[in-house]
């Protein structure tokens, strides 16, 4: 049985380069950034960073492991080829943190994929 590419690039997060935090696939994981997925913290800003840290490359992956990320607003404006892979369905959520909306901003973004959140 062939594994699905997003499950190859999430077993490759033990590779991850710690002074980069992005491995040679262009696998990128929110918890190298500081992020807790807790249900609790607000995970915005490493969240964030992530993306920052992916705006500077094409075709990249980041990856969200089981839990609950809590966010405010993430700005993905301008970015063209980002995945977002979560743990699979009921694994991983992305939670507007007290419940204030929209949380994503892809003005002028194209391409932008989440692949493992939903059924």
């Amino acid at each position: 049985m062939a594994i699905p590419i997003g499950l190859a690039l999430i077993k490759k997060q033990t590779q991850l380069n710690s002074k980069a935090n992005v491995d040679s696939s262009g696998l990128i994981n929110v918890k190298e950034f500081g992020a807790k997925g807790d249900a609790s913290t607000d995970d915005t800003q490493a969240i964030q960073s992530a993306i920052d840290q992916a705006k500077t490359r094409t075709l990249t992956t980041i990856y969200l492991p089981v839990g609950t990320f809590r966010i405010s607003k993430l700005n993905l404006t301008g970015i063209s080829g980002l995945t977002f892979v979560g743990a699979g369905q009921n694994a991983t959520t992305l939670q507007a943190f007290d419940g204030v909306g929209p949380i994503l901003d892809l003005t002028g973004s194209h391409q932008i994929k989440l692949e493992r959140f939903f059924a």
